[in-house]
């Protein structure tokens, strides 16, 4: 939230949680009033430039003035425009695959004067840096994931204080990937059988 902070890249592996922790910050800059505009966008590994700026403006409630214009340097610059007529705003790019321009794209460059920010998650760190973005790491502790599991796997196998060293075989075998760890905690819930 510091103002000298514009652009912000949040990455890491897949299924690490990037998209979840944006997603409560997403919804808590819903409910302050801190921002005229919070827009979220998943752009995903098939992006496509003409599509990131139709669903940007269906963000801004202004789409049909962009469908209207077939040219695309055209399209940008009046994206542009009704990004910087929203006023003080936060985007949100989520799975970001590959470098973009913003210029491009019809993305105002986010500064400390117009109070503007970028967020974007990706898995690749070159993404981030390349554009620009400050970085934030996304990591878990073993210590975390071991506490998501016991509580996905439920309380059959996690009263068994001999299976713990076993848990946390299995956990490491998750490679601490919550989404994986979830599924595994899935298939073994009920389970009482400390060898299965």
């Amino acid at each position: 939230m510091q103002e000298e902070v514009s652009m912000i890249g949040v990455w890491g592996v897949g299924g690490l949680g990037k998209t979840t922790i944006i997603m409560h910050i997403h919804n808590d800059l819903l409910k302050e009033s801190r921002f005229d505009k919070v827009i979220w966008v998943t752009v995903s590994k098939d992006f496509n430039v003409t599509k990131l700026k139709d669903d940007i403006a269906s963000q801004l409630d202004s789409k049909e003035n962009l469908v209207r214009e077939k040219e695309e340097v055209r399209r940008a610059a009046i994206l542009s425009e009704m990004m910087k007529k929203t006023g003080k705003h936060v985007l949100i790019l989520d799975d970001v695959w590959d470098i973009l321009s913003l210029e491009e794209v019809g993305i105002p460059k986010p500064s400390s004067s117009n109070g503007c920010k970028l967020v974007l998650t990706t898995r690749s760190r070159q993404v981030y840096k390349l554009m620009g973005c400050r970085d934030i790491p996304v990591t878990l502790l073993l210590e975390e994931v071991l506490l998501l599991f016991l509580n996905k796997v439920g309380p059959n196998i996690t009263q068994r204080k001999a299976i713990m060293p076993t848990l946390r075989l299995v956990v490491n075998e998750c490679a601490c990937f919550p989404l994986t760890i979830v599924v595994v905690a899935g298939t073994l819930k009920g389970e009482d059988d400390p060898h299965i």
